[in-house]
């Protein structure tokens, strides 16, 4: 396993020259979810980055898109970020890959400006919804929707690292 920050992983904004790469791009999870954003980053996504209505970026190894993420900065509410897509290859599954591009995303949209990110997972999405817990997503659980709510904001993601670690701390207080 080559992990996604080695120098042979490389950030770049997906564009419709990307086309090829995504109507190639196969999805890791296989449920229910992982068909759906396949279906749209293949047959959808370079439609709506034309019509600006979306951005993207690809996690790329060489030539390989190894995984994609799909927001929108919203412009009628300046404080939120929108985290439509995140879709790992399957080829690329368990590698940081879908981490390094929320982590991303998450500077992206702190020096934006925004104060949060908000991202719709699917309640049997076990790898996404350990990421965002992981990264201090606050995440929701409406019974009438197959989707959770995960809000990622800012002064949660800044102090994460200390909740990690707070039962080894308790001492020290």
């Amino acid at each position: 396993m080559i992990p996604p920050t080695a120098s042979n992983y490389r950030l770049r904004p997906l564009t419709a020259d990307d086309n090829a790469a995504l109507q190639r791009f196969r999805c890791a999870g296989g449920g229910p979810w992982a068909f759906a954003v396949e279906r749209y980053i293949r047959t959808v996504l370079e439609r709506e980055l034309v019509g600006g209505h979306v951005r993207a970026t690809g996690l790329w190894n060489g030539n390989f898109l190894a995984a994609v993420i799909v927001f929108t900065m919203e412009p009628a509410m300046p404080a939120l970020c929108r985290c439509h897509y995140l879709a790992v290859a399957a080829s690329c599954r368990r590698q940081g890959c879908g981490e390094r591009l929320k982590t991303w995303l998450l500077d992206e949209a702190w020096k934006d400006g925004r104060t949060a990110v908000l991202s719709r997972v699917h309640r049997d999405n076990i790898a996404m919804l350990s990421l965002n817990d992981n990264l201090g997503a606050h995440i929701l659980d409406p019974e009438d929707d197959d989707h959770r709510p995960c809000i990622i904001d800012h002064e949660s993601y800044e102090s994460r690292d200390w909740w990690r670690y707070r039962d080894d701390l308790e001492d020290e207080f």
